[in-house]
């Protein structure tokens, strides 16, 4: 075993500080727009480019939060995890750090595919280290765990064949991840 149980909690208080500090970086763009706005309404500042910025914040959000979710779930009694399990647990962070570049990409970009996808894909590919983890803590691998994974994959497959239908995409993958949290909480 790598790590014993101190440094196992050690690892969760760095994986949830890695979260906090994505989940607060998603919103610094909007508050550098605030700083420089110059209109006379709410209404103002969230029409236009900031409501895009917005609205990719919160589904970026709402996903880091169903991660996190699932990871406290998933190691909410673990004692000791193996060097693969770190391992698979670091490449799960270092995804997490992206979050916020890409989120700021897809509402400055929207329209460009590519950009898109590769935001989807990174998401997608965060959703499957769950159960990869889930596999090498000896731990039944929950329907609800994969279920977001083929959800995201139909979305890429909607984007690669169908490009510029991005904004209803968004709104599509925002409802995936509150369904997620939602039959989490079935469990």
């Amino acid at each position: 075993m790598l790590l014993d149980e101190p440094g196992v909690k050690r690892l969760i208080a760095l994986f949830d500080g890695i979260m906090a500090v994505a989940m607060t970086i998603l919103i610094l763009p909007l508050t550098d727009s605030a700083l420089s706005f110059k209109g006379t309404s709410l209404f103002d500042f969230f029409n236009g480019p900031n409501g895009l910025l917005t609205l990719t914040a919160v589904i970026s959000f709402a996903i880091l939060l169903d991660l996190w979710l699932a990871h406290h779930m998933l190691f909410a009694h673990v004692k000791s995890i193996s060097r693969r399990v770190f391992l698979v647990h670091a490449i799960f962070q270092l995804l997490i750090i992206f979050i916020p570049l890409f989120t700021r990409l897809v509402s400055l970009h929207l329209d460009d595919q590519v950009t898109s996808i590769s935001y989807l894909v990174i998401i997608t590919v965060m959703y499957a280290h769950l159960p990869i983890m889930a596999g090498h803590l000896h731990k039944k691998i929950q329907w609800y765990s994969l279920w977001p994974i083929l959800a995201f994959l139909v979305v890429i497959i909607i984007e690669f064949i169908y490009p510029g239908y991005q904004i209803f995409l968004l709104v599509v993958v925002l409802i995936i991840a509150i369904g997620s949290m939602f039959v989490k909480q079935l469990d």
